[in-house]
């Protein structure tokens, strides 16, 4: 998640998760949080939790929105360099990283599909029933006599004019469509980023 400034076309975007880091050989466990990118600043900052063991007892040391690596910001934040911190060095444990080339970094936005809006027609046809006064009440019917009209044969319906039913056939659009975040609100991205080879091949290495 994270927030887009039109104005100066800039991001600060926030990670969930967790990114863990151990090795047993080398006594250790790094622990990553709350992973951040701020194209404005041009850096990469994280909560960072280390566990040394490599001595039998076990040390932790943390701190917050540790500055991880500085970014050279491209517009299409793609393939952007990075540089590590003397900081990254101090919690990967190899000083020699302060300053060392990074892993390239990318950023991409995950946008939701739209949804054409669709015309749902209405259910069959509505038909006027008649209603009777209300201010007389139902009335028992009283005999009268059969009326018949000349020419017409007894029990043939009445051919006067009969004002014909009324139906309903119009439609009733309704669209359906995805909320969208708010305008300058970034709701899904990912961030692509691998702090170092060197660093991923000593944790996953034959000797981890």
């Amino acid at each position: 998640t994270g927030t887009y400034d039109t104005a100066t076309h800039t991001v600060d975007l926030a990670f969930e998760g967790r990114l863990v880091s151990a090795s047993a050989a080398h006594g250790f466990e790094i622990t990553l949080t709350d992973v951040r990118f701020d194209s404005a600043a041009g850096e990469i900052t994280a909560d960072v939790k280390k566990v040394a063991t490599a001595d039998g007892t076990a040390t932790t040391t943390e701190g917050d929105d540790v500055p991880l690596a500085t970014v050279d910001v491209t517009r299409d934040m793609t393939d952007m360099a990075t540089t590590l911190t003397a900081e990254a060095g101090e919690y990967l444990g190899n000083a020699g990283y302060a300053g060392a080339a990074g892993d390239p970094l990318t950023v991409t936005r995950k946008t939701q599909p739209s949804t054409e809006p669709s015309t749902v027609p209405s259910t069959g046809p509505t038909t006027r029933e008649p209603t009777s006064d209300p201010s007389t009440g139902p009335a028992d019917p009283e005999p009268t006599a059969p009326q018949t009209t000349p020419g017409a044969s007894p029990g043939s319906p009445d051919p006067g004019p009969h004002p014909a039913p009324t139906t309903s056939t119009g439609a009733s659009p309704t669209a359906a469509r995805d909320v969208a975040p708010a305008k300058g609100a970034i709701a899904d991205g990912t961030l692509g980023w691998g702090v170092k080879e060197s660093f991923r091949s000593y944790v996953v290495g034959p000797i981890a």
